[in-house]
C-alpha cells in the first residue's frame, strides 16, 4: 500500500481544517491496521473521512488533497527537525514512540500519565 495519498490528505486537512485532522487520522489507522483496507485508494480515503464524520464540504476536497504534495512536504520538514525518523512515529509530552510495536507502550504512557 502506498501511504502517500492518505498522508497528503491528512497534511492538507491538518492545515485547512485542523479540528478534523485527528478524527480522520484515527479513521485511516483503523481502516488500514484493523480492517486491512488499501488507504492508497481515494475511495477508501473518502470512506475514512465519512467514518470520521468530516463535513461534506471538507471531505469533497480530499480527493484533490491526495495529489497535493506541498502540505506534506511542509509537515515532513517540521517532523525531521523534531527528530522523527520513521512511521508510525508519535510524540507525546516530548516523548518519542516509534513503530507499531511501541503502541502498547504509548497506551501505557497515556493511561499512567507518563513514566
Amino acid at each position: 500500500m502506498n501511504p502517500l495519498p492518505a498522508m497528503r490528505a491528512f497534511a492538507w486537512l491538518d492545515e485547512q481544517a485542523p479540528a478534523h485532522a485527528v478524527p480522520f487520522a484515527r479513521a485511516c489507522f483503523d481502516a488500514y491496521w484493523w480492517q486491512g483496507r488499501d488507504m492508497s485508494a481515494t475511495g477508501e480515503i473518502l470512506q475514512a473521512a465519512h467514518a470520521a464524520q468530516l463535513p461534506d464540504e471538507i471531505a469533497m476536497q480530499l480527493g484533490d488533497a491526495c495529489t497535493d504534495g506541498a502540505p506534506l512536504r511542509r509537515q515532513m520538514d517540521i517532523a525531521v527537525s523534531r527528530g522523527v525518523f520513521g512511521s508510525p512515529f508519535f510524540i507525546v509530552d516530548d516523548e518519542p514512540f516509534f513503530s507499531v510495536t511501541s503502541m502498547e507502550t504509548l497506551e501505557a504512557w497515556l493511561a499512567d500519565g507518563g513514566w
